[in-house]
């Protein structure tokens, strides 16, 4: 799956773009929790798209590398292994499964869902809570209410979508694969990081020595505890006036 959105300069002026955060816990898995992003029963509705995940060949698996048919993130993560995460292998697929239509939804151009071919495709449930959590409601000028996928819906979806990767990794993802699948700069993608209370680390490229020639690092995505969350303007912690 190709990435065909100009990176965008995320609005993270508002907290409303962070699901319920837990900001005395030391255990990761309990500053977002899952349920907060997607539920259980959320999750159990994409368990088909989910076991298509588990149950893929190795041959299968080849061939949506070689056709892109599915985001990068996904496709490091196959043949599913139980890795760090504290969810299970049928959890992690329907969490992947989900990913997969939030990231269609980052980068396509079109703002109602009527418009979205990936929203036609997934359960009712699934569409139903898409449309009614990352979709913004405006009114027309006729004063019909209208739900679009507006900058701060994008901005949303990103957020989720770090915080889903976190649980899918065992709270230390690789940044890279997201960057490919979303178009979103290096520099952007930190600055998502950082608004949700985040830190990157630089791992250089196992591949190649430090001093070979074209070497180059890659960025990991951890949760800094306890959480602290950054404000847009000055990227400090937010701090409360003295009265």
């Amino acid at each position: 799956m190709q990435a065909c959105l100009q990176t965008m300069e995320p609005d993270l002026a508002s907290f409303q773009l962070l699901p319920p955060s837990n900001k005395e816990t030391l255990i990761p898995s309990e500053m977002y929790r899952l349920e907060h992003i997607v539920s259980e029963t959320l999750l159990e509705d994409l368990e088909e798209k989910g076991k298509a995940l588990v149950d893929a060949s190795a041959e299968e698996i080849e061939k949506w590398k070689k056709e892109e048919s599915h985001p990068h993130f996904v496709l490091e993560k196959l043949p599913l292994s139980p890795g760090k995460s504290l969810l299970s292998i049928k959890e992690r697929a329907a969490v992947l499964a989900y990913m997969t239509v939030l990231m269609q939804l980052f980068i396509t151009r079109k703002r109602t869902a009527q418009g979205i071919p990936v929203l036609t495709e997934v359960p009712h449930s699934i569409k139903e809570h898409i449309s009614e959590t990352l979709f913004q409601e405006t009114s027309t000028a006729s004063g019909r209410s209208q739900r679009y996928l507006t900058k701060l819906s994008k901005s949303r979806i990103m957020i989720h979508l770090l915080l889903l990767a976190l649980h899918v990794d065992g709270f230390e993802t690789m940044l890279d694969p997201l960057q490919k699948d979303t178009g979103v700069s290096q520099t952007i993608m930190h600055r998502y990081v950082r608004s949700l209370g985040g830190k990157t680390k630089k791992i250089q490229d196992k591949e190649k020595g430090c001093s070979t020639p074209g070497s180059y690092s890659k960025y990991q995505m951890q949760l800094t505890a306890p959480l602290t969350i950054v404000t847009r303007n000055t990227g400090k912690p937010a701090r409360h006036k003295r009265r």
